[in-house]
């Protein structure tokens, strides 16, 4: 281990003293100088309305109608999800010919 010895603490102890009395003269504050100012609240009847500081630089539009399509044609392709598959394992065998449910359906046991 090294230990530190100081030849000259004169110095030392001035800048430390000079340090600890140039915090104590400090006059002390005023709190109403430090405080935000106050919140000023302007209460609008209506919600819809809005105020800019340069409407100038905002064009007004006339809102119109818009007739839009229910449908969108694009082009792509249709996988099932093999994570969300169910085999189905029959005790007859042939060829299906035909399905009466789409996917997404609920589907049960049929009552006879």
């Amino acid at each position: 281990m090294s230990s530190i010895s100081f030849r000259h603490p004169a110095p030392l102890l001035f800048c430390f003293g000079a340090c600890l009395l140039a915090g104590c003269s400090a006059k002390p504050s005023d709190p109403k100088s430090e405080a935000p100012p106050a919140a000023v609240v302007q209460p609008d009847a209506d919600p819809n309305l809005i105020h800019v500081d340069h409407p100038d630089q905002f064009t007004l539009t006339a809102a119109t109608d818009y007739a839009a399509t229910s449908t969108i044609q694009v082009t792509g392709t249709v996988n099932p999800d093999i994570s969300r598959t169910i085999p189905v394992i029959s005790i007859a065998s042939g060829r299906v010919v035909e399905v009466h449910a789409r996917i997404g359906d609920y589907v049960k046991k049929a009552s006879s």
